[in-house]
C-alpha cells in the first residue's frame, strides 16, 4: 500500500470516518530527517497495510492549510496515530537517527498500538 497525500479536503473522508486506525506523517522536503524518513515510512506502510492506514501532510502545502496548526505540529517530522475523533503522538525518540524516527522505533509503536489508547 502506497503512501497517501492527506490535506484540508480530504482528511474528514479519509481519516476521520475510516475503520481502520491510520498513521499521518507531517513533514517538508526541504527538512532532510523528513526526506531519509520516507523511505522508511513507505516500508512500514507496506508492511502494516492490514492494520493501518498510512497519509503524509506536507506543512508547507497550501492544500494543507490549517491542519498542523490544528493538531499544533511545531516541527517536522511528527507521527500521529489518529483513530476516528481520536489522536496521539508518537513521541520524538530520545535517540533520533538520520530520519528522526527509526523503524525499530516505529515498529515498537506499530505493534504496541491499542485503539483505546488514543485521546480525545
Amino acid at each position: 500500500m502506497a503512501v497517501q497525500v492527506v490535506n484540508r479536503y480530504n482528511f474528514e473522508h479519509l481519516i476521520r470516518y475510516s475503520d481502520k486506525p491510520s498513521l499521518i506523517k507531517f513533514w517538508h522536503d526541504q527538512c532532510p530527517m523528513c526526506v531519509e524518513l520516507g523511505a522508511v515510512y513507505e516500508k512500514l506502510s507496506n508492511m502494516y497495510a492490514d492494520r493501518f492506514n498510512f497519509f503524509e501532510i506536507d506543512t508547507t502545502d497550501e492544500d494543507a492549510f490549517g491542519l498542523p496548526a490544528a493538531f499544533e505540529i511545531d516541527g517536522v517530522p511528527e507521527i500521529y496515530f489518529f483513530y476516528k475523533e481520536k489522536y496521539k503522538e508518537i513521541p520524538w525518540p530520545d535517540e533520533p537517527t538520520e530520519s528522526g524516527y527509526s523503524e525499530e522505533y516505529l515498529v515498537e509503536h506499530l505493534n504496541s498500538f491499542k485503539k483505546e489508547d488514543v485521546d480525545e
